[in-house]
């Protein structure tokens, strides 16, 4: 280490073998040296730093490393590299959350647990290459009997893919209710032609007879719905719609036509805004037909979902949430899901206990806006069930 109160000749030793054109360099390049090393302590190791801080990673494992260098720095007065820091928080997460290779040998004790503890749930295990050993796991399904109960008793016939892979349904207000999730090998047909077979069977939904399901247009999952679902409406995410729209026809008008086609809510009003998109480009109107409206249009949505929404909101911020735990072992995943979905429920009802109005909030509010607007309006009967409205805005 670079010493500035000892005499510069003493420093030259530290550098030998090496050449420099002049004293310059060399003093250059021994205070260059003194920089980099300046605090290292080479006797702190990964291990020393992964049980010290192990109680820190636990309560908040997204920790940066770049922050997590700086507390040591604080802590220990020492600078430590990047490299270290990475090895010790590898070390500090096995610690907390097992060996992987060791849950993967566990998960049939896991599904048997599953079973035991919580009778009518449903819990499987695909493995691979059964018939010459060591076994290969592919794939885990999990749907717990009182999710499932609760999403047929309390949640509007509609549900949407993560990519954990997993299915996200919407309650009664508006909110997101997790009824089943697994773990494949690969995103594909197969893999969710399997997980769709298993959902539709714990939801006792025939061929998807009676549910809406909201969907990327992805080729592999679209073929599965096909496969497995061919009685379901499916609705695509109106914003992948969008995103590959504008890629072929840009600018604003474009954009303010499209989505007002999207949000209309009467034929007419559909009518009338396609129409547009024809005089401006004939051939966005064709690829927009081609679509169907029934997939992307509020006016032609099946009623039975009980639901306009066009955007995917709902699954990516579910999705956001599984980021934190993406990256663990199989069985620590697993459990992560089952107490993330307990204590959001407990929430939920928690939520509700001093509710005195017969609707849900989302419901009430809604129809309070509805009122609010309904008195714009002038009504004019034409029939028993046909009228006429007049809007008059405020």
């Amino acid at each position: 280490m670079f010493n500035p109160e000892v005499d510069f000749k003493k420093q030259v030793s530290l550098m030998q073998g090496l050449r420099f054109p002049n004293k310059y360099s060399l003093k250059k390049a021994l205070i260059h040296h003194a920089i980099e090393n300046r605090g290292v302590n080479k006797k702190v190791s990964a291990e020393y730093l992964a049980e010290r801080y192990l109680e820190d990673w636990r309560l908040d494992p997204k920790l940066k490393i770049c922050l997590w260098k700086k507390q040591i720095k604080r802590d220990l007065g020492v600078d430590v590299k990047y490299g270290l820091c990475w090895l010790a928080r590898a070390r500090a997460k096995l610690i907390i959350y097992g060996n992987c290779s060791d849950q993967y040998g566990r998960v049939w004790d896991y599904v048997s647990a599953v079973g035991k503890f919580i009778p009518g749930s449903t819990a499987i295990v695909v493995v691979d290459n059964i018939e010459r050993p060591p076994l290969f796991f592919q794939r885990m399904y999990i749907c717990y009997k009182l999710v499932k109960e609760g999403y047929l008793n309390g949640c509007r016939p509609i549900i949407g893919p993560l990519w954990l892979s997993g299915f996200v349904v919407v309650d009664g207000n508006n909110n997101i209710y997790p009824v089943a999730w697994a773990v494949v090998e690969i995103e594909n047909r197969e893999t969710w032609c399997w997980f769709l077979r298993l959902l539709m069977e714990d939801l006792g939904m025939e061929a998807g007879l009676g549910i809406t399901i909201k969907s990327v247009k992805q080729k592999g999952i679209r073929e599965a719905f096909n496969v497995v679902t061919p009685k379901a409406h499916i609705i695509f995410y109106v914003r992948h719609i969008w995103a590959n729209f504008k890629v072929q026809f840009p600018g604003i008008l474009f954009k303010e036509a499209f989505w007002k086609a999207a949000r209309a809510s009467t034929k007419a009003e559909f009518k009338f805004e396609m129409n547009g998109i024809k005089f401006l480009n004939a051939r966005a109107y064709t690829y927009l037909n081609e679509i169907g409206a029934s997939h992307w249009s509020r006016r032609a949505f099946n009623t039975s979902c009980k639901s306009n929404m066009l955007t995917n909101n709902m699954c990516e911020s579910f999705n956001s949430v599984l980021k934190e735990v993406r990256d663990k072992p199989i069985l620590t995943m697993m459990e992560w899901m089952r107490r993330y979905v307990m204590k959001r429920h407990y929430e939920k009802r928690q939520g509700v206990n001093g509710y005195t109005c017969k609707l849900v909030s989302y419901v009430e509010k809604f129809l309070k806006w509805a009122m609010d607007e309904a008195n714009c309006c002038d009504v004019y009967a034409s029939s028993d069930d046909s009228f006429e409205v007049e809007y008059m805005s405020k």
